[in-house]
């Protein structure tokens, strides 16, 4: 998600080629969320329903449908692209098939409502941080993506932009 031009200044600075610059990315994404997840140990609920069962099962329905939103996004682009063991061709073509059908960045609306869910589960104020942090970087990050996507597929990204909403079906267009 990151810029262009910060991707080449931490590759020239870490001496990082290919592949390897994503590899390092998702290593340091996933100590990142391990670390949340202990975070969540460490702080105080907001409010009490640990009695209403119903709620709690919304809250995990939404991770639940998150987390198979978000796998079945990462194998249509290709597991192995995206974790970094397979470097990305620039000739591939734009996917507006499966789930891009409804959304343009179905990858980030997954980790959104998988979040939502958590927060629902969880009633705490490291839910409500996280949530609210990763909703800026995901919309910083769809427009640095954007604009790398409008670099390489032109017209038929434009189109595309205009046809489907970025990440939920329910609102049309950017």
């Amino acid at each position: 998600m990151a810029s262009e031009f910060m991707k080449s200044l931490l590759c020239k600075h870490l001496r990082l080629q290919g592949q390897n610059y994503r590899l390092l990315f998702n290593t340091i994404a996933v100590v990142s969320s391990v670390l949340i997840i202990y975070l969540y140990t460490l702080t105080e609920t907001l409010w009490s329903n640990h009695s209403n069962t119903f709620i709690s099962l919304i809250g995990y329905a939404f991770v639940l449908i998150g987390i198979m939103i978000v796998v079945k996004s990462i194998s249509a682009y290709g597991i192995m692209s995206f974790a970094g063991f397979k470097a990305e061709n620039p000739k591939d073509e734009l996917v507006t098939t499966g789930l891009n059908t409804y959304v343009r960045h179905p990858l980030y609306a997954g980790v959104l409502i998988a979040l939502a869910g958590w927060l629902i589960v969880t009633q705490s104020i490291a839910a409500i941080v996280t949530l609210v942090v990763t909703w800026v970087y995901v919309l910083v990050g769809i427009q640095l993506e954007e604009q790398k996507l409008i670099l390489q597929y032109g017209d038929a990204y434009r189109t595309y932009q205009h046809k489907v909403s970025k990440l939920f079906p329910l609102h049309k267009k950017a």
